[in-house]
């Protein structure tokens, strides 16, 4: 996947038609976030060459015009404040100044309001790239702003615990979960199953998808999209909150939008 998202920036570069704000959603993204900043300011190669003096200074995260947002805990305005300086300063070597925001789901709104006029209007010769886990979080307005790349989350192994009650679902089967921690483990691996659905349905290609079961490919398919990002947003509010919630419940909410007719 991330081949084919380095080919869609390069294409974009050859074309001139690099926007000024993306959103990043999936998970461990910041090394591709880097070769894209590579790619976009690369003066050897369409794509990046990894020998120039733009490629090696981001590499190494020593170029000045480059800026890596990553805080420990919330996003603050102060820190926005500081990127917003960086992004008002003249480019000293590269073709466009990028600015990283990592962890970007932990945004306090506070924060995403005063960052909204720099993505309404960014200054010419920069791009801006947030990198998060997750969209749930963001202002409207902030969204609104930014083009949206989605990321398929591929595992090594298949949870095979997972996959057992996903089956159960399929057979409309209750699903019954021993403690807390597996609930919230077969949460976590259904948001990522829905997310990657909503993906394979948006491109009308199943090879997107996290497996290849036959009875997962047959899950959801009468489902459409609009109905999938709705149940992928109540899923992923039931995984908030399923600290405080009880695991039977977050079960048969879940199997009764699963289920309804």
């Amino acid at each position: 996947m991330e081949e084919k998202v380095l080919a869609y920036f390069s294409f974009l570069k050859k074309q001139h038609r690099i926007g000024k704000a993306y959103i990043f959603i999936g998970e461990n993204l910041f090394p591709l976030s880097l070769k894209i900043a590579q790619l976009i300011n690369c003066k050897e190669s369409d794509y990046f060459c990894n020998r120039c003096k733009n490629c090696i200074e981001i590499q190494k995260r020593k170029s000045s015009d480059l800026y890596i947002l990553k805080e420990e805990g919330y996003i603050k305005i102060d820190s926005i404040r500081q990127a917003q300086r960086f992004l008002n300063l003249k480019s000293i070597s590269l073709e466009k100044k990028i600015l990283i925001i990592d962890k970007a789901q932990d945004f306090l709104e506070v924060a995403q309001s005063a960052f909204l006029k720099t993505l309404e209007e960014p200054p010419s010769n920069s791009l801006i790239i947030l990198l998060a886990t997750r969209i749930d979080n963001f202002l409207p307005t902030l969204l609104s702003r930014c083009h949206k790349i989605f990321i398929p989350f591929y595992k090594k192994e298949e949870n095979e615990l997972f996959y057992l009650l996903l089956e159960d679902f399929c057979k409309k089967r209750s699903i019954i979960f021993e403690n807390r921690k597996e609930a919230v483990e077969f949460f976590r691996e259904w948001v990522v199953f829905l997310r990657d659905k909503i993906i394979s349905k948006l491109v009308n290609n199943n090879s997107l998808l996290l497996t290849e079961r036959d009875f997962d490919l047959n899950l959801l398919k009468d489902f459409d999209i609009s109905r999938l990002i709705f149940l992928w947003e109540k899923s992923l509010k039931i995984l908030k909150d399923l600290d405080n919630l009880n695991i039977m419940l977050a079960s048969k909410l879940l199997e009764e939008e699963l289920w309804r007719e």
